[in-house]
């Protein structure tokens, strides 16, 4: 009997270790569609970088050794973070339209593009469960734990929602490129002061500009070689793209099926370097190099405002329409460090990133 206690004892003793570790798990918090869809951005735009400089990269379109395409891989990330996930090509266009109860053309996507497209319910926090007086929401679970659609109350009928989140894969007018030569023709009496200016950024003329980085941040760490400098008569690129991000409101119409799209707000997220070619004086030679990346994010005005866009979808779907919240044009600047000097002289932009278009 005693040595049934003393190995009971030891059995119980062994499994103490490892119920911590099973506990955080179950704490680890689930990963946002945005936050998953911004490390697939990162890597769509060194793929391009690849393509644009013909340097190597760790990330790319096509097959890894998984043996899927990004897009791939980030549609199977999604959908083991609990998403309900879909890589839209022309290949599945209509079957997929088909099976998920919308219509695709209503939402921008161009058949003979590619899309990542998300979809989810309610979220369960305060921000997004709040309301007034005359509306509820009521989050629906599935099996898995994650939500598939939320239900909402306005002016005494519930209705049934749910959020598509659309970014773009390939070939689509969600994602736009970008470069713009800096040259000393431009700018020769203040060529030597190119490196200390603060590439900015606004989507609207009337506000303040917003910096992403200072030229000689994005062309790289090499000016801690003395060997490099830049030749007077180079040019430098700054290279970017932007992919916009639409999250939509469905409502779901009893009467025909479908899911309409009623809301649509966006996200637009660049990224942006400087690459060109530097002198060696060590070796007498010019060298190609390939900067820093710097990121950054706009929403459009309602992007983060979950009451007002449901309000919104419900009106707009109750007048058969669909409400549009933009980004809008980026504008981007070239100024000093104390935002008084404009290197175009003129104060207007350098150049501007257009809004894509539905």
């Amino acid at each position: 009997m005693k040595k049934r206690m003393i190995a009971l004892f030891l059995a119980l003793a062994m499994l103490v270790p490892f119920t911590p570790a099973v506990a955080a798990d179950d704490n680890v918090p689930r990963p946002t569609v945005e936050e998953i869809l911004s490390e697939y951005h990162q890597k769509a735009f060194e793929a391009e970088v690849v393509q644009q400089t013909g340097r190597a990269s760790a990330n790319s379109r096509s097959a890894g050794g998984s043996g899927k395409t990004l897009e791939q891989e980030t549609v199977a990330t999604l959908n083991a973070a609990g998403y309900e996930a879909y890589n839209v090509t022309s290949d599945n266009y209509k079957t997929l339209e088909k099976q998920l109860q919308t219509d695709f053309s209503e939402m921008g996507l161009d058949s003979d593009a590619s899309y990542i497209i998300t979809i989810s319910g309610e979220e369960n926090s305060a921000g997004n469960n709040a309301r007034g007086p005359s509306l509820d929401v009521v989050v629906d679970q599935a099996l898995d734990g994650g939500p598939t659609y939320f239900e909402y109350t306005y002016g005494g009928t519930t209705y049934k929602m749910r959020y598509v989140t659309v970014t773009a894969a390939d070939q689509s007018s969600l994602s736009r490129s970008f470069h713009y030569y800096l040259t000393h023709e431009q700018f020769p009496e203040t060529w030597n002061e190119i490196l200390d200016a603060i590439l900015m950024y606004t989507v609207d003329s009337l506000t303040e500009h917003v910096p992403i980085a200072s030229i000689f941040s994005l062309m790289s760490d090499v000016f801690t070689d003395d060997n490099y400098v830049v030749l007077e008569t180079n040019q430098l690129t700054i290279s970017g793209n932007t992919l916009w991000t639409l999250k939509y409101i469905q409502v779901y119409d009893s009467n025909t099926g479908l899911w309409i799209s009623s809301q649509s707000s966006e996200s637009a997220e660049s990224r942006a370097l400087c690459h060109g070619y530097l002198y060696n004086e060590s070796n007498n030679r010019s060298e190609f190099f390939v900067g820093n990346e710097a990121v950054f994010t706009r929403c459009s005005v309602l992007y983060n405002n979950a009451s007002q866009r449901k309000l919104n979808a419900v009106q707009a779907y109750l007048a058969r329409n669909i409400s549009r919240d933009f980004t809008g044009d980026i504008d981007f600047y070239l100024k000093d460090s104390k935002n008084e000097i404009s290197f175009t002289g003129s104060g207007q932009p350098l150049f501007t990133q257009l809004h894509w278009f539905y």
